[in-house]
Parts: structure tokens; sequence; C-alpha cells
């Protein structure tokens, strides 16, 4: 009985090791801060190199909005989420139909390195590349 138990316990925490981040409070002003502004985003998606840009701006109530000149799903954008997780990886998250996308990485000294990742309609996750913005004002 107790190997049972103390499998499943350590079965229960490797599961909470693995799981995704949890999308916490709205962002502060301080991270909004140091969003805001142009940057250059090179990316890597199916094998291709992209080079675009980002703007990251805030409107009514300290709302995050974000264009993406070039990005890696097209079509008409349905939601935007833009969150830092407990460990400070910043995501941005942009909805088409039932498609979406995800850029995910630490911002470290004007740069946030990190993954892409692309989910399908059925929430399935696909690595897409590698990523690297890096503040132009």
């Amino acid at each position: 009985m107790k190997k049972i138990l103390l499998a499943s316990l350590l079965c229960s925490f490797c599961m909470c090791l693995s799981a995704q981040c949890v999308k916490p409070a709205p962002l502060t002003t301080q991270q909004t801060q140091a969003l805001v502004g142009t940057w250059k985003l090179q990316y890597t998606y199916n094998d291709k190199q992209y080079d675009t840009e980002i703007k990251i701006r805030t409107v009514k109530n300290n709302e995050v909005v974000c264009e993406i000149t070039d990005p890696p799903i097209t079509g008409k954008e349905t939601a935007g989420e833009y969150f830092f997780c407990p460990s400070g990886e910043f995501h941005l998250k942009k909805y088409v139909g039932d498609i979406a996308y995800v850029f995910q990485g630490v911002p470290e000294n004007g740069y946030i390195k990190g993954t892409l990742s692309v989910y399908d309609k059925n929430n399935k996750r696909s690595r897409g590349g590698d990523f690297l913005m890096s503040r132009v004002n």
C-alpha cells in the first residue's frame, strides 16, 4: 500500500513539473513598460527563417496591444494574450480562428529569446522553432 501511495505522489509531482505555465494576473505597470516599444523579431517556422517586426503598445486601461508584421499563422486574429508566468517567462499568444501560436521566452537585457509553438484546433501543440526579439526602441 505504501508503495502505491508513494508511486502516486511521485507521478503527481512529475506531472506538475512538466505542466505548462498557468496564466497569472494581468501585466503589472512595470512589466508593461518593459515590453512597450518596437522589437525586431527573427523566428523559424516550418524550417523557414523570418525577419519581421513587433509593435507593442498600450491603449485604454493600460491594455496591451501587439501587432506582428509577418506572423507565423496568417488570417484574421480573434484574440491575443500577453502575460508573464511565475518563472519570469513572457508569453505572447495570438489566436487566428481555431489555431493559436505563442512566442514564449525570458526577457533579458533588451532581448527575448525562446520558442515558438503552434496549437491546432484540438489544442495539440507543435514546436514551430526558435525566436529572438531585440528591442529597437
